[in-house]
């Protein structure tokens, strides 16, 4: 109780002065709420995602090696987060992060790395969008978002859903990038957030990676993300040998899920400028019948 009270109490000051955009409000579903069950995936808007400019040209993943970079920042208020960042995002293909908060230093490194990138509102706090972004070396075929709304903090959670071309195939990879409802009195919401975006999942054709932090800090919630990821959808979870990410009371919450890819490498790397440790995956693809 007293680890959850904590909890509690760090969420409460962490989304202090933070206000929730009108166009994203209105695109966030509020479970038990007449007419709101729907699973669309709103497609990214300048009112309710903050992007990079249109890349100009058209530059696809290379299928024998992508290089993948998964991260809840912590909005990058820990001293040294901004360095240690732009240190690890060297060579990646893609960079999923969670909390990530577009202060100019954030937004600069981006721009200079030449990078596409997408960032779903979450809220605006002290006037500086955070939420859930996917940055990548290759402009996405398309993007879209899904927002559910945390019942006790009255704030969106964000699943971002993009769409990446690949070198020599019809098929895109799509990466689905989550920061999952987290303080709830049940389970109602957060198996809603996760059938939503299995939802996507089902109407795509090709290779697929989920990735995040899934909040899943319960062995209700660790159930129901195998359920509705692996029972029902295929998907495999990779495994860390040496480390695992960040667990609470006892259990993992950041994750990456996959299918039509095998993993090559894999390392949970060591930092001490987030609460959550950053993790990096290599991924191939996969032979078609693997698929």
């Amino acid at each position: 109780m007293r680890g959850l009270l904590a909890l509690l109490l760090g969420a409460l000051v962490a989304t202090a002065c933070a206000t929730v955009p009108r166009a994203v409000s209105i695109r966030t579903l509020r479970i038990g709420t007449p007419g709101a069950e729907g699973s669309a995936c709103h497609p990214v808007a300048p009112d309710h995602v903050v992007s990079s400019a249109e890349a100009d040209d058209a530059r696809f993943l290379d299928p024998s090696k992508i290089n993948l970079l998964i991260w809840n920042t912590h909005k990058g208020q820990d001293d040294g987060w901004l360095e240690e960042f732009e240190r690890l995002s060297v060579d990646q293909d893609l960079l999923v992060l969670q909390e990530a908060y577009l202060k100019d230093g954030l937004r600069d490194f981006l721009q200079r790395q030449a990078l596409s990138w997408d960032l779903a509102t979450t809220f605006k706090q002290y006037r500086v969008e955070t939420g859930v972004m996917t940055a990548s070396s290759v402009a996405p075929a398309s993007a879209c978002v899904q927002r559910t709304m945390e019942p006790l903090f009255s704030l969106p959670k964000s699943t971002l859903v993009s769409r990446y071309p690949i070198e020599g195939s019809e098929e895109t990879l799509l990466v689905g990038n989550i920061h999952a409802v987290n303080f709830t009195l049940g389970t109602a919401a957060f198996r809603s957030q996760l059938d939503r975006l299995a939802a996507e999942l089902d109407h795509h054709e090709g290779p697929k990676i989920v990735a995040g932090d899934f909040n899943s800090w319960s062995e209700s919630r660790l159930s129901i993300l195998e359920d509705v990821l692996v029972e029902k959808r295929l998907m495999r979870r990779v495994e860390f040998d040496d480390k695992n990410p960040r667990a609470i009371f006892g259990h993992t919450v950041d994750h990456v899920y996959y299918r039509g890819l095998v993993v090559a490498e894999r390392r949970v790397l060591e930092s001490d400028t987030s609460d959550h440790a950053p993790i990096w995956v290599q991924f191939a693809r996969a032979d078609e019948s693997a698929s």
